[in-house]
């Protein structure tokens, strides 16, 4: 009975091991996330289902300025994600024809909490909000993520959706949209 015991416990100890050494193999982000995104101010929570595991992330953004700002996010010297920021005074309907290139399995976004019209892909969003503005009536919020954001499409769609409503609130804020 004394063997059962120990065999059980040394099965169990084998166990335990190869499980904290797995947890120990697991990548993990070694920096932290940044308050600003391209320019504009972010919540942690919104921009860390987008930020992979890694040891250091840059960004190399324009200034956020009128009419079109872009910005590159690298995680160890890989770009994770591309955001280009546009103010304008005409609307460019992101479900339009003139749009539908930089899309696969395009589908139109669904409450917005602002007014204006978005659309989703499998990698990418663009966003067309009112803004009133000095410097324009639109602001047009465009990024691209890679598909290692997720294996799961529809998982990643989500995360882009998201992402994307709640950074086009904070890019609104930022360049002082009165809407």
């Amino acid at each position: 009975m004394k063997r059962i015991h120990r065999v059980a416990a040394a099965v169990l100890t084998l166990l335990f091991v190869g499980t904290a050494a797995g947890c120990a193999t697991e990548e993990k982000r070694d920096y932290s996330l940044p308050e600003n995104l391209c320019g504009v101010p972010v919540d942690k929570e919104l921009v860390d289902p987008l930020f992979p595991p890694g040891k250091t992330v840059e960004q190399q953004a324009e200034p956020l300025e009128p009419p079109v700002s872009s910005c590159r996010v690298l995680v160890d010297k890989r770009r994770v994600l591309f955001v280009s920021i546009s103010q304008i005074g005409e609307f460019s309907d992101p479900m339009g024809e003139r749009e539908k290139q930089p899309f696969r399995n395009r589908k139109e976004m669904k409450d917005l909490p602002f007014d204006g019209k978005g659309a989703v892909g499998d990698t990418n969003a663009m966003i067309a909000a009112e803004c009133e503005s000095d410097a324009s009536r639109y602001v047009i919020v465009e990024f691209t993520v890679g598909e290692s954001l997720d294996e799961d499409t529809d998982r990643r769609r989500e995360k882009i959706d998201r992402f994307a409503k709640g950074y086009t609130k904070a890019v609104q804020k930022a360049v002082s949209c009165s809407t």
